[in-house]
């Protein structure tokens, strides 16, 4: 151990005591007890010795210390990184999360807007059947009630030779049920006979067979809308049957 002078030593304590006064620096507390320990006798280069040695001990502590400080502060850089990524990740969900809920709103919106437009045409399309129901029972209340008005106002309308006579078809052009009433004449002493026919069906027929002169037969009969009728006569001997009378409730 080289020899140390006396004007160095009371610097390399200082150096020591400034060691010593590290908070929590465990060694540099222990090379001052040592210090104490050898006394204020202790050669120079004993007291040098145990410097050097608490020196090389505080300073193997201090890198101890230094590196796990430095490891501390890796941590923390991985952690700020991570609270980035984690940061950045949340993000990137309250982005889907914007973007789902703008798409839910989207389809339920057009869900929406596309029952609507098929509610507001079905709605059209009941209005518009019921009208046309709602017109078609007008039509036909009123096409009732001009054949009423017809039925209950009309009234009888007599007719001569020359439109209406015997063998002649006649067509009921009203849309309504009408009343034909005839009368038939027979000047000599023979039989009247007379019958309606309506569609070739008969539906009125008489007969007069006694030996009186101007014997007279009566027929009546509906007949309906648009059948054909006609007033038929069999002359008997030499008689001449004539219509006398022909009337119609029309």
């Amino acid at each position: 151990m080289p020899f140390l002078s006396r004007s160095l030593f009371p610097a390399a304590a200082a150096f020591v005591l400034c060691l010593s006064g590290l908070p929590g620096d465990a060694a540099a507390q222990e090379c001052q007890r040592k210090l104490n320990f050898l006394g204020a006798n202790a050669s120079d280069s004993r007291k040098l010795e145990a410097l050097l040695i608490c020196a090389e001990e505080t300073r193997t502590d201090l890198d101890a210390l230094q590196m796990r400080v430095s490891a501390v502060e890796r941590s923390i850089t991985g952690l700020e990184r991570a609270d980035g990524r984690l940061q950045t990740s949340l993000d990137g969900v309250d982005d889907k999360i914007a973007r789902a809920v703008q798409a839910s709103e989207r389809r339920t919106s057009s869900a929406l807007a596309t029952e609507a437009r098929t509610l507001r045409s079905e709605i059209r399309e009941a209005s518009g059947s019921e009208a046309g129901e709602l017109r078609s029972l007008k039509m036909q209340v009123t096409a009732a009630e001009r054949a009423l008005g017809r039925i209950t106002g009309r009234g009888w309308e007599e007719f001569g030779v020359a439109k209406r006579s015997i063998g002649r078809a006649q067509n009921n052009d009203k849309d309504y049920p009408i009343v034909v009433a005839a009368t038939i004449n027979v000047a000599e002493s023979n039989r009247c006979h007379a019958r309606i026919k309506v569609n070739g069906l008969t539906v009125a027929e008489t007969k007069n067979n006694n030996s009186q002169w101007d014997k007279s037969c009566f027929v009546t009969a509906t007949v309906p809308p648009g059948a054909n009728y006609v007033l038929e006569s069999a002359p008997h001997g030499g008689g001449r049957p004539r219509v006398s009378k022909w009337t119609e409730l029309r």
